[in-house]
């Protein structure tokens, strides 16, 4: 339901704190930052909101506002970049990679002693190809 301040200045105070404390605790604590055209946005639409309340009570703005917010809505998208999780998430990532290198190399490790302790020259080809996962994990330990 949009209000215009007509309604608005119907509403009781009290119900109006509580929204305004509701979102401000709400806004603190997500993890994202608005961006400064987001701010001037909101502060922007705010005075256009004061100056046709002031020349007509009864004028929702929000009303006027909702077929060109549908056409920009429409034809775009919506990018939300959070750079602390981006950064946690690329940790995760090689942490995932490392363990998995680590357990190509005690398979063929493994593999490789068991089968060289039974004659099998396949297992000396194990042994040295358990090389290869550690020479990934030190040229990825390298990269940025």
């Amino acid at each position: 339901m949009r209000m215009g301040v007509a309604e608005l200045v119907k509403t009781d105070p009290r119900e109006l704190r509580d929204f305004a404390l509701q979102f401000g605790e709400l806004v603190r604590a997500l993890p994202f930052q608005l961006p400064e055209n987001f701010l001037l946005l909101g502060r922007t639409i705010s005075i256009v909101s004061g100056v046709t309340s002031s020349l007509n009570r009864d004028f929702n703005m929000w009303d006027a506002l909702d077929p060109l917010a549908r056409t920009l809505l429409q034809g775009g998208e919506v990018a939300v970049r959070n750079p602390q999780l981006e950064s946690r998430l690329c940790k995760l990532e090689r942490t995932q990679n490392g363990q998995a290198l680590a357990l190509y190399f005690a398979a063929l490790f493994g593999g490789g002693i068991y089968l060289d302790q039974q004659g099998n020259p396949f297992g000396s080809l194990l042994l040295a190809a358990s090389a290869v996962p550690v020479l990934v994990a030190l040229i990825a330990r390298r990269l940025p």
